[in-house]
């Protein structure tokens, strides 16, 4: 599978539920890490950003669909492509697949968007930021 970005990562005991599966919330976080990692590549950082271009993402809704159990001990990728990339908001496509065999485990549709640090309101992504996300992007889909 071709993605515009994506991680590794093993599941860990405190990811799942007494059976060894993982619980469901913690795809949500496998999905936030890989986004994290794909947003710091094009430039930003969490803490260092919010204080200096007055910005945030936060998640503005999501879809998510399970399609397999993933459990204790195996390895995973996350991946993500950008589904759309408007001034103060982008969707995210995202996946998690076993990595033995990249069976697909879950999919979701992550719409995050920008607001101010301070009044957590709806403002535009930095211009840095978006043209790096942008440029990523297209260079992806050539």
């Amino acid at each position: 599978m071709m993605h515009l970005f994506s991680i590794t990562q093993r599941v860990y005991i405190e990811h799942t539920d007494a059976g060894g599966v993982v619980y469901h919330s913690n795809y949500l976080n496998f999905m936030e890490r890989a986004r994290t990692d794909f947003v710091r590549l094009c430039g930003y950082e969490h803490c260092k950003t919010s204080v200096e271009d007055g910005f945030i993402f936060v998640v503005h809704s999501l879809d998510i669909r399970y399609k397999s159990p993933l459990q204790m001990d195996e390895e995973i990728v996350i991946a993500l492509d950008v589904q759309e990339l408007k001034r103060s908001s982008i969707t995210f496509a995202q996946y998690i697949y076993h990595k033995q065999d990249m069976r697909l485990a879950a999919s979701a549709a992550v719409r995050v968007c920008s607001v101010s640090s301070r009044t957590l309101k709806p403002q535009a992504i930095p211009v840095k930021i978006f043209n790096r996300i942008s440029e990523k992007t297209t260079a992806n889909s050539l």
